[in-house]
């Protein structure tokens, strides 16, 4: 699910003081069906809204990180792989998506070919399920 959140808003010099400016850092999380470019245009279209309403008003927007959202098919080979280990091991894995940001896309993304699967968050396996891991047969 896309989200956006503003976690980061500076501005004015003291509590009597009228600002004559404000900072907000915005933060998106975007599906793969979204255009980042069309949400930066979205975006300049309030801008241009604002300054049309208040001709003194400025502001710039300033990209500090932009990746790509990335889709692993249920049906890839290491996705597979993954479940049968898991099942193995008494544990079900349920494929599903996360907001957040992994250096696991860079290579995904950079190579359109490296499998990227976040295992993490909800599964636990204790130290004795890993070790067992050696164990495994006919993968």
């Amino acid at each position: 699910m896309a989200h956006i959140q503003l976690n980061v808003i500076k501005g004015g010099s003291n509590t009597n003081v009228v600002p004559d400016h404000c900072f907000v850092n915005i933060d998106f999380r975007t599906v793969p069906s979204q255009d980042h470019k069309q949400i930066i245009n979205q975006i300049e279209g309030m801008i241009k809204s604002a300054k049309e309403k208040y001709p003194d008003f400025h502001a710039d927007i300033n990209k500090l990180n932009d990746q790509a959202t990335v889709k692993m098919s249920s049906q890839n080979p290491f996705v597979k792989l993954t479940q049968v280990v898991a099942k193995s091991l008494g544990s079900e894995i349920k494929l599903g998506g996360m907001t957040g940001y992994t250096d696991g896309a860079n290579s995904h993304v950079q190579t359109k070919s490296t499998p990227l699967l976040d295992w993490g968050r909800g599964i636990h396996l204790s130290c004795t399920s890993l070790m067992n891991m050696s164990k495994l047969k006919n993968i």
